[in-house]
């Protein structure tokens, strides 16, 4: 099991990190920053770090070793930008893969009408890869979602995405397909820009119809504009019934990911819980593709 980091910047990256917590996932140790102490106080966290001018020296000791590292804020946050500088230099000397996940906020509620493509581009060549949830995507695939209500849910479907990679490595947990942590290296490294994808399907028809539907609706799904046919990284985490098998799984990630770049690296894991019977999820992120913002 890689040893493991997650880091939240500012109160929306720190939301993630609270909700990570609460959850109880092993095997990662969440840490979260911020300027202002009393917004600290209010984050659930093993480990929390003022900005101040020995918050350097304290983020370079708690990253020593660290195999995976996610790393989430909102995008335009400078606490995010500066840490995740720090983060960068500290990662290349132990060659640590890290992830970004980062919320993108809407330009009609946040006032900003700049182009958001060139401030992407920064932010991912600072990791390895960078997943982004567009508040404005989310917004308008739940349109019965109420504003005030997007960044809560764009911090659990971080939150949850960190723990369904972290339990697919973990070797502790029933895993119906095991994820190896050199697979997701090599799917995660110099992934550049990515986002999110996700579909859950109830037992309201034939399996073979509701694995179908999962696959369709997947790529549909995805928390940011994405032209399909240029992706060329998929990492995808299902979560299943017993009444499910790896064959289907197989079907679903082929079918999800047929108009993906023929070259495509694609990766999955999948796990086996009595919750789900009769049910199907499928949480991932795709990265590589033509930014269509």
């Amino acid at each position: 099991m890689p040893k493991t980091i997650a880091v939240g910047c500012g109160s929306e990256g720190n939301h993630a990190i609270s909700q990570l917590f609460k959850s109880g996932v092993a095997y990662v140790k969440t840490i979260a920053i911020d300027t202002d102490r009393s917004s600290l106080d209010k984050v659930q966290a093993n480990c929390k770090i003022l900005i101040d001018e020995h918050s350097t020296q304290k983020l370079d000791e708690e990253l020593k070793d660290v195999e995976l590292l996610f790393v989430t804020s909102c995008m335009g946050n400078n606490i995010f930008t500066e840490a995740l500088s720090v983060i960068t230099e500290i990662s290349k000397k132990q060659d640590t893969l890290v992830i970004g996940l980062v919320t993108i906020p809407s330009e009609k509620y946040s006032g900003n009408q700049k182009s958001k493509t060139e401030d992407l581009i920064e932010i991912s060549k600072k990791a390895d890869t960078v997943a982004f949830v567009d508040h404005d995507r989310v917004h308008k695939l739940f349109p019965a979602l109420p504003v005030d209500q997007i960044s809560s849910f764009s911090g659990k479907l971080i939150a949850n995405m960190i723990g369904g990679i972290v339990d697919s490595l973990n070797p502790e947990i029933l895993f119906l397909i095991k994820l190896d942590f050199a697979d997701l290296k090599a799917i995660m490294k110099n992934g550049g820009i990515g986002t999110f994808v996700f579909n859950e399907v109830e037992d309201d028809v034939e399996k073979e119809d509701k694995a179908k539907r999962l696959a369709h609706g997947l790529m549909q799904r995805s928390l940011m504009d994405i032209d399909a046919n240029t992706t060329k990284n998929c990492l995808l985490i299902f979560t299943q019934g017993i009444d499910s098998n790896p064959h289907e799984i197989l079907q679903i990630a082929s079918s999800a990911t047929y108009d993906f770049d023929s070259w495509a690296n694609i990766l999955w894991g999948s796990v086996e819980t009595k919750e789900y019977y009769g049910k199907m999820r499928c949480m991932g992120i795709i990265s590589g593709f033509n930014v269509t913002l």
